[in-house]
């Protein structure tokens, strides 16, 4: 099975990924994925339901008013 993700899906993704010990912030979020494209929260939320229907929607734990964190068992 192979999941196809776009560009912004993917950085957002790997960015969970390389910090899945921590919360990523919606700043690190906005500075990574978007970098000086024009940034809202409409979109990212957008972002997060592809990736999460893509991947698994338990994967991506939200943190109201702070960020996403990777939610993996061990």
């Amino acid at each position: 099975m192979s999941i196809t993700l776009t560009k912004k899906e993917l950085k957002f993704f790997e960015l969970l990924v390389k910090n899945r010990e921590r919360v990523v912030t919606f700043e690190e979020i906005e500075n990574y994925v978007w970098k000086d494209e024009v940034f809202t929260e409409a979109a990212l939320r957008a972002l997060v339901k592809r990736v999460r229907q893509k991947i698994s929607k338990e994967l991506i734990k939200n943190f109201p008013g702070i960020g996403y964190k990777l939610s993996i068992k061990a």
